[in-house]
């Protein structure tokens, strides 16, 4: 009978150490698996982002990141396929988010984001993630303000002032003809009037933007760019190219041929400048006495910039913890990373305080270039290549490059260019 009460008391005592013990099947924390997507930066930055994801799955033990790097090309097409499939991933670099937000899959960030967490980021950047009241991602990187690069022994040659190169468009129009008719040479090197990538529609259409021209009425149902503002920026690029001021390719060729005609002498200066800088020999930038200064501007004052995003599915199993890991990648620490890598421009002004760029005297072209690209204080504005405001942006721009190639063939006039592309617009929107 002792035997069996001690026996009873023993069971007893197990059973309570046994409710008390944690038990893993309830109480162990669910492992939280994310896939994120980037866009064509395995090859360069593959060791770095491997090393920030283990960094943070070493701080967040459950969290496990699988990391797929998508080709540019194909991202568009892979994630909407990937929609479809019911598996999109948590957090993605993507393109396309105007017909993301139509078909209602991501995430509205605010849902998640403490004042103090959006605050952090540049507010014109923001505001192009955002419809109607809806933030639909995180700014990652952009390319920043794009340097000018030109040539000091072209502007010296055509009289004028090497260490006064043009800031405005104006300026560089009227530069462009005091070179042209001194040295026989051209000023500015760029293409006109087509849509080079079927996504952009030229960059006259960037430089309304940068003229504080609307593109669409308010409610973004209808076009609002034939102004008297615009006729008047068309018209200095219709006079521009049809006085001779412009190479009489410029109409058909692409950035690459611009670049050409820059750094073999054609030219005084380029808008394209870090690409310039990228593929030229030293000997050629000294021969020509290249240099960098900051962008030319319209009306605004303010330079155009694209820049890349991260954004959240609405499919994420776990959309609390995708959107702390996409605060992560787009942190002040990991931007400043980025930065020394490459001349990117952060998505966050604080990156900037850094004494990283406290360089009063760059060493070479590229690194006076980055400091310019990451230095400009005057603000941006979006380019509507990088974000785009309409689901129908690749038929919008295309229609725009359209009439602005007849108008520099001398086909139609500048206010009939716009009448076309604004009609044109209007039908494709009422879809």
């Amino acid at each position: 009978m002792q035997m069996m009460s001690k026996l009873r008391v023993s069971l007893l005592i197990s059973l309570v150490v046994v409710m008390l013990l944690p038990s893993a099947c309830v109480f162990a924390a669910e492992e939280v698996n994310l896939e994120f997507w980037t866009i064509s930066l395995a090859g360069p930055f593959g060791d770095w982002i491997r090393g920030f994801i283990a960094d943070y799955e070493d701080a967040h033990p459950g969290v496990k990141i699988k990391w797929v790097d998508v080709p540019g090309a194909d991202v568009a097409q892979k994630y909407l396929a990937s929609v479809s499939a019911g598996i999109a991933p948590d957090v993605a670099n993507i393109y396309g988010l105007a017909k993301l937000v139509e078909l209602d899959v991501l995430v509205d960030v605010n849902e998640y984001l403490a004042p103090e967490e959006r605050a952090v980021y540049d507010p014109s950047l923001m505001d192009a993630l955002t419809f109607s009241g809806k933030t639909y991602g995180l700014p990652w990187y952009g390319g920043g303000s794009t340097p000018l690069v030109y040539s000091r022994k072209a502007f010296r040659e055509a009289g004028l002032d090497p260490d006064c190169p043009p800031t405005t468009l104006d300026e560089a129009m009227e530069m462009s003809r005091k070179i042209k008719d001194a040295t026989g040479n051209f000023g500015l090197m760029t293409v006109v009037g087509q849509s080079n990538t079927k996504v952009d529609g030229g960059q006259e259409v960037d430089w309304l933007v940068m003229e504080g021209v609307s593109l669409f009425t308010p409610d973004g149902k209808k076009a609002a760019f034939n102004t008297p503002e615009a006729i008047e920026v068309m018209t200095k690029w219709r006079d521009l190219y049809r006085e001779g001021y412009l190479p009489q390719e410029a109409p058909t060729a692409v950035w690459s041929e611009a670049q050409q005609w820059f750094t073999g002498g054609r030219g005084a200066f380029t808008l394209v400048g870090p690409q310039v800088l990228n593929r030229t020999t030293p000997e050629v930038l000294e021969a020509l006495e290249a240099d960098v200064a900051y962008p030319i501007t319209g009306r605004t004052g303010k330079a155009l910039t694209n820049f890349q995003y991260l954004a959240i599915s609405s499919q994420s199993k776990h959309p609390k913890e995708a959107i702390d890991f996409a605060l992560y990648v787009t942190s002040k620490q990991l931007q400043l990373e980025f930065i020394k890598q490459v001349a990117i421009f952060p998505s966050r002004p604080d990156v900037l305080e850094d004494p990283y760029f406290d360089v009063e005297e760059p060493e070479t072209l590229r690194d006076k270039s980055r400091m310019l690209q990451v230095s400009w204080p005057g603000g941006f504005v979006v380019s509507p290549s990088a974000i785009p405001p309409s689901t129908a942006w690749p038929e919008l721009a295309e229609a725009f490059a359209r009439e602005t190639q007849k108008m520099y063939t001398g086909q139609i006039s500048p206010e009939q260019a716009l009448t076309n592309a604004e009609l044109a617009w209007n039908r494709l929107l009422s879809r």
